[in-house]
């Protein structure tokens, strides 16, 4: 899937998925008007070509005394079959598509000094900016509505067309200017390294291979996980200094009582 493949760009941040996001909402809705479509192409690969519906033998319900058929609709298969499958799973996909690209707006628009720098206006730059000084506190300086001014007149004297947050990040590195604007490369840092997935991280099996053998069968998932973690990032426990660890391991599961 395309999503898919561009969340895999190194470069890629949340303005950019939300834009797909929405691409692939239309591709859905667009879907669900083209039933024939895809009702051919799967009669091309299926061994059957008709519906179940069709060929058995429909089941009457039992009316209570109250009630008549008059109002009862009957479906053919093939209505059937998309009323109650096809437009019933492109429903529930729009719906989950909807809800993540909604969550992912929502943290855009913490950041929308960023996602709509070059059509934002002086005070509105000013105030976009102290909203993301706010949440951002331990890592934002007061002083980022006034870089955020100043980067923008830069780039509006310099004719600069390229906004997008990547392009603008690697203007700052280029031509030095995180020294002038360090608050604005700061924010632009925390935008770009935004995780843009919202799946769990997948095992690596090659690793699992090495943990858990035969002599590990009754391993827990608490402790396989640490296990993983540990064989996968390798490099981090290399460098710790495993005497201090015994030390501090020793202190403090000791037991003697000192005299």
């Amino acid at each position: 899937m395309l999503l898919a493949k561009d969340c895999k760009k190194v470069d890629c941040n949340i303005a950019e998925v939300i834009d797909d996001y929405h691409g692939l909402i239309k591709v859905v809705a667009d879907t669900r008007n083209e039933f024939e479509i895809y009702e051919k192409k799967a009669l091309k690969i299926s061994e059957f070509q008709e519906y179940k519906t069709t060929v058995s033998r429909k089941r009457k319900r039992k009316l209570h005394a109250d009630e008549s058929r008059d109002g009862d609709v009957q479906l053919s298969g093939r209505d059937h079959f998309r009323v109650n499958t096809f437009n019933v799973i492109l429903d529930n996909l729009n719906s989950e598509l909807r809800k993540r690209c909604a969550a992912y707006e929502k943290i855009q628009e913490k950041f929308s000094v960023i996602t709509e720098f070059g059509n934002l206006d002086n005070r509105e730059i000013r105030k976009r900016a102290e909203s993301l000084t706010n949440l951002y506190s331990s890592d934002l300086e007061p002083s980022l509505d006034d870089e955020f001014v100043h980067f923008h007149a830069y780039c509006t004297e310099k004719m600069i067309e390229q906004n997008s947050p990547s392009d603008l990040l690697k203007l700052l590195h280029a031509n030095d200017l995180y020294t002038e604007f360090p608050n604005v490369e700061i924010a632009y840092r925390i935008f770009m390294t935004l995780a843009v997935t919202n799946c769990s991280a997948e095992r690596s099996f090659s690793c699992l291979k090495r943990v858990k053998n035969f002599l590990r069968s009754t391993m827990t998932a608490n402790r396989l996980n640490s296990l993983a973690i540990l064989c996968i990032e390798s490099d981090v426990p290399q460098r710790l200094d495993c005497e201090d660890l015994i030390d501090q391991f020793a202190i403090q599961k000791v037991r003697r009582v000192c005299l």
